[in-house]
């Protein structure tokens, strides 16, 4: 189950990682995106920073739960928004990394739980 994990978390930093760039470097399909949902480069921005600290944060195991929950709040947000743009099968399949951040989430805190003990 540990490799699961390790896979999981690998590919959360990944695409944590590249949709923080993605944002931060104001890629047009971003922009466009976010434009048509009447929204500025400001969030784009903002939402792009979240993404790459939250992908960040889950490197470290003292940091890994906060940064899961930036990424899950992230990823919902954006999976709401695919669904606004009625996207559906692409809304869809962008929830796998809302539940990836949520298993990771519910491991790290069941984890620190049983260290308690």
């Amino acid at each position: 189950m540990q490799q699961v994990k390790t896979i999981i978390l690998v590919l959360l930093v990944l695409l944590g990682a590249a949709a923080g760039l993605a944002k931060i470097t104001l890629a047009p399909p971003e922009v466009e995106f976010f434009k048509g949902l009447g929204l500025g480069t400001a969030v784009v921005l903002a939402f792009g920073i979240l993404q790459l600290a939250g992908a960040l944060l889950l490197v470290l195991q003292k940091t890994r739960l906060i940064g899961a929950v930036i990424l899950d709040i992230t990823f919902t947000l954006s999976v709401v928004m695919i669904f606004m743009t009625s996207q559906i099968g692409f809304a869809l399949v962008s929830v796998i990394p809302v539940i990836m951040a949520g298993y990771i989430i519910y491991d790290t805190r069941i984890s620190s739980s049983q260290r308690q003990l």
